[in-house]
């Protein structure tokens, strides 16, 4: 999956975002919630080499939190 691709795929479920930090890059997505008050982040780890990488990490763990709450994550799937 291509970068642009990744960030479609959180977007379905959040607002993802990519950014830089002194020490490499990181991934987050907001995740949509139905609570008043409430509020889910998945990220990356600190410290990516690309920007890809870290959304690929970002990716893998919301398909792996969502999945265990039942929800169909088919298009959540990372392609090396």
């Amino acid at each position: 999956m291509t970068l642009e691709q990744m960030l479609q795929a959180m977007e379905r479920y959040g607002e993802p975002r990519v950014s830089r930090t002194g020490n490499g890059w990181v991934s987050s997505c907001d995740m949509h919630v139905n609570a008043t008050g409430a509020k889910f982040e998945i990220r990356s780890e600190f410290g990516h080499a690309t920007p890809g990488a870290a959304a690929a990490e970002c990716l893998t763990r919301m398909r792996d939190i969502l999945g265990g709450f039942g929800a169909d994550v088919a298009r959540l799937e990372v392609k090396p």
